[in-house]
């Protein structure tokens, strides 16, 4: 069996559908950073982590619904990250 540093996103998340933790861990170290950067950026560092968790919270539970378009999951997770920004505007607004 390959390493999961060297599966494909789509694997990692195929296996996190299944049960699979740790392919799941894998995702989160390739992605994190990037998935932090980005948000950091919108909303500044003091609050990126909380969004950057709740973005891993819910592709770990959407992992099954995950349709690989390319090589990477980053552009789903940024996906995932713009919607949960988009919620966090409208509570600091209201």
């Amino acid at each position: 069996m390959r390493s999961l540093k060297r599966r494909s996103d789509a694997y990692l998340l195929s296996a996190t559908a299944g049960g699979d933790v740790r392919a799941f861990e894998s995702l989160v170290g390739r992605h994190h950073v990037a998935v932090h950067r980005y948000v950091a950026r919108r909303i500044g560092v003091a609050d990126a982590e909380d969004v950057v968790s709740e973005t891993f919270e819910v592709a770990f539970r959407r992992a099954a619904a995950y349709r690989p378009v390319g090589e990477e999951a980053l552009p789903w997770l940024l996906g995932i990250a713009t919607n949960i920004l988009r919620r966090f505007a409208r509570r600091e607004a209201a």
